[in-house]
């Protein structure tokens, strides 16, 4: 049987970090991960 893992809250990967900087880089915006928590 195969099997797909989704990492949903990031323990094993951090792929927020990554995306908000593109998105930053993107829009010339300048949001942290501590924006999104708001």
């Amino acid at each position: 049987m195969k099997r797909i893992a989704i990492d949903m809250d990031e323990v094993m990967a951090d792929f927020i970090s990554k995306h908000l900087s593109i998105y930053n880089l993107h829009y010339n915006e300048r949001l942290s991960i501590d924006d999104l928590k708001n």
